[in-house]
């Protein structure tokens, strides 16, 4: 079973009026440090390793969009911020990471 994996960065910002110094923070520093002048998003380092995992699932559905595997991470502040407050910080960043999936004959048996 092999995993060709494809990349999905989705860095979405949540805009929740809170005024906390850790949602300033996050405000300022997002843009500058992984959008660049030209709009091209780039994947903050170590984010698998430093990051919180909010979750995994799977679609199976070979004809939907997002079709694969699903993890999703945000920064630990961020998550801190949401609960306490029940909202994700101005500024708050997602990294949503879609992994095909494959299937095949293993020596455990048939495997998808």
């Amino acid at each position: 079973m092999g995993f060709n994996r494809k990349l999905l960065i989705c860095l979405s910002l949540f805009l929740s009026g809170m005024a906390s110094a850790i949602a300033s923070d996050l405000a300022a520093e997002t843009y500058a440090t992984y959008v660049n002048s030209t709009g091209e998003i780039k994947l903050p380092e170590g984010y698998r390793q430093k990051w919180s995992h909010l979750g995994s699932w799977l679609v199976n559905d070979s004809k939907a969009p997002g079709y694969g595997f699903h993890d999703v991470y945000t920064q630990p502040e961020s998550v801190q911020a949401f609960l306490s407050t029940g909202q994700f910080p101005d500024g708050a960043v997602l990294v949503k990471e879609i992994r095909k999936i494959g299937s095949g004959s293993l020596t455990t048996g048939p495997a998808q």
